[in-house]
């Protein structure tokens, strides 16, 4: 069993493999590893043969390597550039891949050579692999960037919730909003996949759609995607097997 720890931008999972559920908090810069001590839950404090962490907020790093040093008395693996992985990356990229983008692509990699990850986060990500080779990449605001950007700057826009009901074109505030922010959302996807698809010439793209706000894009997307909830986790066991050995 591995201890799976996805420090992004907004959120921290941890996560045991094998487990369905995930503990969830806040991501911040400023905790203490007591913080984790206490509020991560007993029944996931088992017995565990390693663990790995995916993080792009390098300063949220050593409290959660100090809490898995004390309670698990395990050093974790940190997933970087340098790590023995299925994609290959041009030189040029090592120094500026996330952390998070290599763990999805090497989900993706376990059961395709060839496919394209759109991560929906606080940014929504377009990764293409052709035949094992990373090609590029495109970042885009995410859904609730800017949905939140555009209430913070329109001085008329009050706080409008996403989760209600809405059509294409709403008759009040909520459901334009939620319109304009879900619907452009999808449109952007809906509009890479098929740049990428058209510029690369693949009409049978493997497409797979991941991040925190997967679940609610992916009922909005027009093109013909895979919807893999934990495709970061899978990566990040797969990562762990390739490089372990070599610790």
């Amino acid at each position: 069993m591995l201890l799976l720890v996805d420090i992004g931008n907004s959120n921290t999972k941890l996560k045991l493999s094998g487990e369905n559920e995930s503990f969830k908090i806040q991501t911040s810069e400023n905790y203490l590893s007591s913080y984790y001590e206490i509020g991560v839950p007993e029944e996931m404090k088992r017995e565990i043969d390693g663990a790995i962490i995916s993080s792009v907020v390098p300063k949220a790093n050593i409290p959660i390597i100090e809490f898995i040093k004390r309670v698990y008395g395990k050093v974790p693996l940190i997933v970087n550039t340098d790590m023995k992985t299925s994609t290959i990356f041009p030189k040029t990229v090592h120094n500026e891949l996330g952390a998070d983008l290599l763990c999805s692509m090497e989900g993706a990699s376990i059961e395709s050579d060839s496919y394209l990850v759109v991560d929906c986060g606080t940014a929504t990500t377009f990764n293409l692999v052709l035949d094992h080779h990373f090609i590029g990449l495109a970042i885009a605001p995410g859904m609730n960037t800017s949905h939140k950007a555009l209430l913070k700057d329109a001085a008329l826009l009050h706080y409008v919730d996403l989760n209600g009901p809405f059509q294409l074109l709403g008759l009040d505030t909520a459901q334009c909003v939620r319109s304009g922010s879900i619907n452009g959302a999808a449109f952007i996807i809906d509009g890479f996949i098929n740049a990428i698809k058209e510029q690369y010439k693949i009409a049978n793209l493997k497409v797979y759609i991941t991040g925190g706000l997967s679940h609610i894009l992916k009922d909005y997307v027009k093109s013909k995607v895979q919807y893999e909830k934990d495709l970061l986790f899978k990566g990040m066991e797969h990562l762990f097997d390739m490089n372990n050995k070599e610790r």
